[in-house]
């Protein structure tokens, strides 16, 4: 213990030596938990709180420069680039993920040795375990009870699976001893985490910022970075005081699902979208094939997202609700409602698709809710339990929505007036005869069902 004490007190010292002592950020404790960027002094809306040089990113090149090299006086190293096939090639994740796997191997295997590859401050900074989906048990899994974030977890383990295999069977041909061992599910599994969690984009390739990675998520947090010859830079977002730690928004789009399995945690708040995704039905065979010739339909751009359905959504429903009519098919394909017995068809949709996955939950919303309180789940079923809870909220306010709008579309049929708050462009009022009988209609019958019924049929006679 006294050694790890040790160990540990220089590897921080070392850190405090590698930042810069003019800058503008130090690491602390975070009351996030962990560790997080704090600020030295006051700064301005603007100024550059953080600068890293690309002298000290983790890039692709240093990655080959490690692994990919002549395996005659090179233990432990890959073989020659020029001995892969086309499709052995390594991509540049692949190439992150025997980085991180052969460095950790090495530092699991003599734990005070000093890896010239990633230095000891940076080092430090990298967890030693991960909390994320993928590394939680079927039982802890199964407590998000929807089967659409079921099955997309399952693909992308599916996906994992594969990855590893493919790893596995590089690293046999191109690894030599002792580096060939550091290559296992456990290790695959935290410098996957890693990539996907801490690196950024850098003129069109990934890399690993060092203490860039270090900010804390919040959604009032740094938007106003970029990089430049030199290297990454941050700006404060706002005026801010001296002693306060400074965020990062790590993204504008992402839903709870996105955050918990990316990074492991879901943020307290609004999330930028409530976001749930939906599958089409496909029994149109016709309709399908024309949204497939226009990129449209897939399960990627279909949902729903602070309670209204996407474009992408909308407009498959349009086309699944019309049969086979082309003339009608080519209208819907620009994006606006074609008629407002097919906005009431699409939307109906929509409900029934809402209601479908909200029947799925065995659960109520209050009872998960309550269920949150309980101490004694694990950190990764407490995770799934808070996805449950931010899908079915996604669920509901969407559910209630597309009742309302659908209602309102089926009253709006009355008097011919265009399908409300939606981007149509507004036809000419109705007067006259016309106008007037389905007026009388939509009065003088009381039940909703039979009047929407009625009042459409009679002016479809008139």
């Amino acid at each position: 213990q006294f050694l790890y004490f040790i160990d540990t007190m220089s590897k921080w010292e070392t850190i405090r030596e590698l930042i810069a002592p003019d800058s503008l950020v130090e690491i602390r404790a975070s009351v996030e938990g962990g560790n997080g960027l704090f600020l030295k002094r006051n700064v301005k809306k603007g100024e550059i709180v953080l600068h890293v040089s690309k002298e000290n990113f983790i890039d692709e090149e240093r990655c080959e420069e490690v692994l990919v090299q002549f395996p005659a006086d090179c233990s432990g190293s890959l073989s020659s680039s020029s001995e892969f096939d086309s499709e052995d090639e390594l991509t540049i994740d692949e190439k992150f993920c025997l980085y991180l796997m052969v460095w950790k191997g090495t530092q699991e295997a003599q734990p005070l040795h000093s890896s010239k590859e990633i230095s000891p401050a940076y080092a430090a900074t990298l967890p030693d375990k991960v909390t994320l989906m993928d590394l939680a048990t079927d039982a802890e899994v199964k407590v998000i009870q929807n089967p659409t974030r079921l099955k997309q977890i399952a693909d992308h383990r599916r996906k994992l699976r594969l990855g590893f295999s493919r790893l596995r069977l590089l690293s046999e041909k191109y690894l030599t001893p002792p580096n060939r061992e550091f290559v296992t599910v456990s290790r695959f599994l935290w410098a996957t985490a890693i990539t996907e969690s801490r690196a950024f984009s850098y003129r069109g390739s990934w890399v690993l910022i060092p203490f860039a990675d270090m900010f804390n998520h919040s959604a009032s947090g740094i938007s106003d970075y970029g990089s430049d010859s030199t290297g990454f830079y941050f700006k404060a977002p706002r005026d801010m005081s001296g002693g306060n730690e400074i965020f990062l928004r790590y993204n504008n789009w992402m839903d709870a699902f996105g955050f918990a399995t990316k990074y492991g945690f879901i943020p307290e708040g609004k999330l930028p979208g409530r976001m749930f995704p939906l599958t089409v039905d496909q029994s149109n065979a016709l309709g399908c094939r024309v949204l497939q010739a226009h990129d449209l339909g897939s399960d990627g751009e279909c949902y729903v997202e602070d309670g209204e359905p996407s474009e992408p959504l909308l407009v498959s429903l349009r086309m699944l609700s019309i049969g086979s009519d082309l003339k009608q098919m080519k209208a819907v394909m620009s994006g606006y409602p074609i008629s407002v017995e097919n906005e009431i068809a699409a939307y109906s949709k929509v409900v029934h698709l809402l209601k479908q996955q909200l029947s799925s939950y065995t659960t109520t919303l209050s009872q998960d809710k309550a269920s949150l309180e309980h101490t004694n789940m694990s950190p990764l079923a407490r995770l799934s339990l808070s996805v449950r809870i931010a899908d079915k909220s996604a669920l509901i306010l969407a559910y209630s929505t597309a009742v309302d709008r659908h209602r309102k579309l089926a009253m709006s049929s009355y008097h011919g007036s265009p399908p409300p708050a939606l981007p149509c462009p507004k036809p000419k009022p109705l007067t006259g005869y016309i106008g007037t009988t389905i007026s009388l209609i939509s009065t003088q019958l009381a039940d909703p069902d039979e009047r929407s019924e009625r009042a459409v049929f009679t002016f479809k006679q008139c």
